[in-house]
């Protein structure tokens, strides 16, 4: 017996749905809010504004954007942006570590940035 388009179609659409609901991030929403590593606190902004700071100084201000488990980071201004479309952006994969966050770098064309964020624990901010 023939299958029509539409009972074709009736089958394709729980597929699609099955393979879309797979595809979320196994790490859950990004946790927006502020870390600390060392010395600095990098903090991201439920506006997609991101904040790498040191004490009281802005050493990066720039945009971020989730897809999936990964972040892309585009610095803008600041006295360790790395700033100029063949530096930007820098893709990490991100993960929960316990409350913190753990970035590896997928691809980034500035040195300073992966050294900066990459391949430590991010704990969450504590005032000091």
């Amino acid at each position: 017996m023939a299958m029509t388009r539409w009972a074709r179609l009736g089958l394709a659409v729980p597929t699609f749905t099955l393979a879309v609901g797979l595809s979320r991030s196994p790490a859950g929403p990004f946790p927006v809010g502020s870390y600390d590593s060392d010395a600095y606190t990098l903090t991201f902004e439920t506006s997609g504004a991101f904040l790498y700071v040191k004490g009281d100084q802005l050493m990066v201000q720039g945009k971020y954007v989730i897809h999936d488990s990964t972040i892309a980071l585009t610095d803008e201004k600041g006295i360790d942006a790395c700033v100029g479309a063949d530096r930007n952006p820098g893709t990490y994969r991100w993960k929960r570590v316990e409350k913190g966050l753990w970035f590896s770098t997928v691809r980034d064309q500035c040195p300073d940035r992966v050294r900066g964020i990459a391949d430590q624990v991010w704990q969450p901010h504590s005032a000091r």
